[in-house]
């Protein structure tokens, strides 16, 4: 909604309905922000719980590192597998499924940021 079109809205008597329609906007990208908060934690556990597997699996000798490393990677990969009902959730296999899942969450993130820019640069205060 374009400035004037605002003022025209709070002239005519329009203004509740632009309220209501901020107000369910807000509700609404609230709701994404923390599940998307909640996405990013969940995948920040498993990056570091991998992290400190991945320092353990120092101590060992090749054969056996390299069996505990690719528990690592199935252990990761089931794990984002198993939790098909969470929208937001990797349910692709391999490389690729982290790839995707990455590349998604940064589209949803810019697609927030350019939603912010958007309305941070329609506010105006009367």
């Amino acid at each position: 909604m374009s400035f004037p079109s605002l003022i025209l809205a709070t002239a005519s008597g329009e203004r509740v309905g632009v309220k209501d329609d901020i107000r369910k906007e807000n509700e609404q990208l609230s709701a994404e922000v923390d599940s998307l908060s909640r996405d990013h934690k969940k995948l920040k556990q498993i990056i570091e719980h991998l992290e400190r597997d991945y320092e353990e699996s120092k101590a060992y000798d090749p054969l056996r590192r390299y069996e505990k490393l690719k528990g690592m990677v199935k252990r990761t990969i089931m794990h984002l597998r198993l939790n098909p009902d969470e929208p937001n959730t990797i349910q692709n296999v391999g490389l690729a499924g982290l790839v995707q899942g990455c590349k998604d969450f940064s589209h949803q993130a810019e697609s927030a940021r350019r939603r912010e820019d958007k309305y941070s640069s329609k506010l105006c205060f009367f």
